[in-house]
C-alpha cells in the first residue's frame, strides 16, 4: 500500500537507514522471487502465498545467506475449544514448530505481546472512522460496517482463541 510505503521511508530516513532499505509497491507473488534480501517480513496476511509450508519456503528463498524471517502470525490457544471467527486455518504452537522443522528453518525467538488494551482502542478508533465514511459516502455503509464486524472478529479470535506471535526465524543452511 503507497501509504505504508511511503511511512516506512520516512522513518528509514527518520533512523538514518534509507540506504540500506528498499520498499515498494508491487505484488507480492512477484517481489517474493527475489533472493536476495538481509530480513523479511510476513505481516501477518494470511494465505496469501499458500499453505504454511509454502509460505515459510518461499520466504526462505527471498532471504540471504544468515538472512532472518520475521514471520508475524497466530496459533490456536487450544485446538479442542477454540473457535476462530476469522476465516482461517490456524495452527497449533506446536504445528508451526513443526512446519519450522520440516522447513528448515529454526527458531532464534519469539514475541507474544497482550492485545487486548489495543485492541478495544483500535475497534473504537475504526468503529469512529467507520461511522464517518458512512455519512460522507452512504452508499458504502455496509462495506464500512463489515469492515468494522471483521476487526471485531479477529480481534474477539486474539482475545479468546488465538495466541499473536512473532516468530525471528533464520534458515538452517541457504
Amino acid at each position: 500500500m503507497p501509504d505504508f510505503i511511503d511511512y516506512a521511508q520516512s522513518k528509514a530516513k527518520e533512523m538514518a537507514v534509507d540506504s540500506l532499505c528498499k520498499f515498494s509497491v508491487e505484488d507480492i507473488s512477484k517481489s517474493i522471487s527475489e533472493s536476495s534480501y538481509d530480513v523479511v517480513i510476513f505481516g501477518a496476511v494470511g494465505d496469501v502465498l499458500g499453505s504454511p509450508v509454502d509460505t515459510i519456503l518461499k520466504l526462505k528463498n527471498t532471504i540471504k545467506p544468515n538472512g532472518f524471517i520475521i514471520y508475524d502470525d497466530a496459533y490456536l490457544r487450544d485446538i479442542q475449544t477454540s473457535k476462530v471467527k476469522f476465516e482461517y486455518d490456524y495452527l497449533t504452537y506446536e504445528q508451526c514448530l513443526k512446519v519450522f522443522e520440516e522447513t528448515g528453518v529454526y527458531l532464534v525467538d519469539s514475541l507474544t505481546p497482550n492485545f487486548t488494551e489495543e485492541n478495544d482502542k483500535n475497534t473504537r478508533l475504526i468503529s469512529n472512522r467507520a461511522n464517518e465514511l458512512s455519512i460522507k459516502y452512504p452508499d458504502k455503509k455496509d462495506l464500512f460496517n463489515s469492515y468494522v464486524q471483521s476487526q471485531m472478529n479477529e480481534c474477539d479470535d486474539l482475545e479468546n482463541s488465538l495466541v499473536g506471535i512473532t516468530w525471528l526465524l533464520k534458515a538452517d543452511n541457504n
